[in-house]
């Protein structure tokens, strides 16, 4: 599949889960878990140790690999801290060095990333993550968060450069922040954003 197709099923597949879950949204929007960490704005973006990565297993293997697989691969071969991509009025490329837009342009356009497009014409927005730490977090944080009560929805959301969870109610985030509190490590400031969603209604 062309990043371009991949780049509108992901973005299909998330309507079509909003849609047949029928969420109600009581909160306003996401926001950021308090763990008990101080976090100034310029708190570094903390990659997961080494050695909780690996024991998360080696790569995937193409055959099973899905569209996040890729895009963490990437992110790890790529120049500039590729981060992921969307349609938003033509193409947008996340990247962490918004300064090394042409080597990771040209670099992602030589493994038919840009499905066709000039480089010239394909806007690129600076984030904190790159897809490779979002990813490497997100497997990791998976292995804990599903005990908590409450949970409904998780994703690694590119648009925002975050991971984000949907749970229940207040009661349910309270549960989701002191469990990712007690975790050793914690995730790191600016990464992890909790949205009360109300319970899926089938």
């Amino acid at each position: 599949m062309t990043t371009a197709r991949r780049t509108v099923a992901r973005l299909g597949a998330v309507a079509a889960v909003i849609l047949a879950s029928a969420c109600a949204h009581p909160s306003d929007g996401p926001r950021w878990a308090r763990t008990g960490q101080s976090c100034p704005e310029d708190a570094p973006a903390v990659e997961l140790p080494a050695a909780l990565r690996d024991s998360l297993g080696g790569p995937v293997p193409e055959s099973r690999a899905t569209s996040d697989d890729r895009w963490a691969a990437a992110a790890r071969e790529l120049p500039g801290g590729f981060a992921g991509e969307m349609l938003e009025g033509g193409l947008v490329v996340f990247l962490v060095d918004t300064t090394q837009r042409d080597a990771a342009l040209a670099a992602l356009a030589a493994r038919g990333g840009l499905a066709g497009m000039d480089p010239k014409r394909v806007r690129v927005r600076k984030v904190r993550w790159n897809f490779a730490q979002l990813y490497d977090w997100y497997r990791y944080l998976g292995l804990h968060v599903w005990s908590a009560s409450g949970l409904v929805t998780s994703d690694i959301d590119e648009a925002q450069n975050n991971i984000t969870y949907g749970v229940k109610d207040e009661s349910g985030r309270r549960r989701l922040e002191r469990l990712l509190a007690e975790l050793r490590p914690p995730p790191p400031c600016f990464l992890v954003a909790i949205e009360v969603v109300g319970p899926i209604q089938l």
